[in-house]
Formats: structure tokens, sequence, C-alpha cells
């Protein structure tokens, strides 16, 4: 045992040591199975916008503050759509992962405002909604499997794969998130792993 913890010890400063990286790379290689983005970011419409802030979130939006920023955001954001658009052309990844791995892309798009102003406040509040209005891409995702499906297989992939902390102490305690994409594409992959006797195995068939 003693062996095997010092092994996972050091596998663990590896890790440490490598490079901060993004959890969905802007070089990513698109797939052509992938919907259009414009399809995967249609959300609420901008005359709805703060109804639907106020009832799911409580938000305080302004209509003015929509209809002033509503084509410089929907322009920001449709990069993110693609990208979970081609994140539905990977097998075993469900539309609930490709959409949730965007979430901070969405919200992160406010910090073009100054902090504590009152566009950052505006901002905030209508990314968060914008992004809920994304709502389920169940059929998306759908068109997307079935099309990788008919391609023919690639062979043996390899994954890049790093640990969010990046550094932890012995009784570190905490959530820790393992990120991985595709060597090749730089297109992020799902999968479910569990920790048991001091080993990390796959739960994926």
């Amino acid at each position: 045992m003693k062996k095997l913890l010092l092994l996972i010890l050091v596998a663990c400063s590896a890790i440490a040591a490598e490079p901060v990286r993004e959890a969905f790379p802007n070089d990513y290689t698109p797939n052509a199975c992938a919907p259009d983005a414009d399809t995967v970011c249609q959300s609420f419409a901008k005359e709805r916008m703060i109804g639907y802030g106020s009832a799911f979130r409580g938000f305080n939006l302004r209509q003015e503050w929509v209809d002033a920023h509503w084509d410089e955001m929907t322009k920001i954001f449709k990069p993110f759509c693609a990208k979970i658009g081609n994140c539905f052309t990977i097998k075993d990844n469900d539309w609930v992962y490709c959409v949730d791995i965007l979430r901070d892309d969405f919200l992160g798009a406010c910090d073009r405002y100054p902090a504590d102003s009152d566009d950052r406040t505006q901002c905030s509040m209508f990314a968060m909604t914008y992004y809920i209005g994304l709502g389920a891409k169940t059929q998306l995702h759908k068109a997307a499997q079935d099309c990788i499906s008919g391609q023919a297989a690639t062979g043996e992939r390899t994954l890049q794969a790093w640990v969010k902390p990046a550094k932890f102490a012995l009784g570190f305690d905490d959530l820790m998130t393992v990120y991985a994409y595709d060597a090749e594409t730089h297109i992020p992959v799902r999968a479910k792993y569990t920790i048991t006797g001091g080993a990390i195995r796959s739960t994926e068939g």
C-alpha cells in the first residue's frame, strides 16, 4: 500500500506541474456532424428575457439594456454554441454535459465590463438567463450522434487530461475535477470514474 500511495503522489505531482488548460480549447477541429451554432444558440426571445430572468432567478433585468446589447452579446455567445454542437459529436457525451461545460464561458463573457458596474450586473443576469434559455438540446444531440454513428471508426484515440485543482495537500477533502479532451480534435470527452482502494477506475463500458 505504501508503494501504491507513493506512485499516486508522484503522479499527482506530475499532473500539478502541467500548465493551465482550457476545458474546451478554441483550436478544436469542427466536426461536420455538429449542428449549426445559430440553432444551438436558440434561447428565450429578446422581448421575454426580463420576464424569464425574474421568474427563474429573481433578476431585475432592464429591457433597455437587453435591447442595447442583444446583438453584441449574442455574437459573443455564438462560438460557445458552436462548441456545444461539436461536443454533441463525441460518443458518450450527453447533451447535459456539453451544455454544462460551456456555462462559465457564457458568464465569463461579462468580464468585459468593469467589476461592480451596472453593465457588469446587467450582463451577468442577462448571460445566466440566456444560458438557462438554451434548455434541453435532445433532438440536436440525437441528430449529431446519429450522424457520427454512420462514420467509419478512426482507430484508437488518446486523451489530454489534467486535474483541477492542480495542487492539493495529502489531506485534501474537497471537489476534484478531472478534465480531458481528445488529443487530436481537442473536443472534451465525458467519462465517469470512481476511486476505490487507492486506484482510479473508469465506469464506462
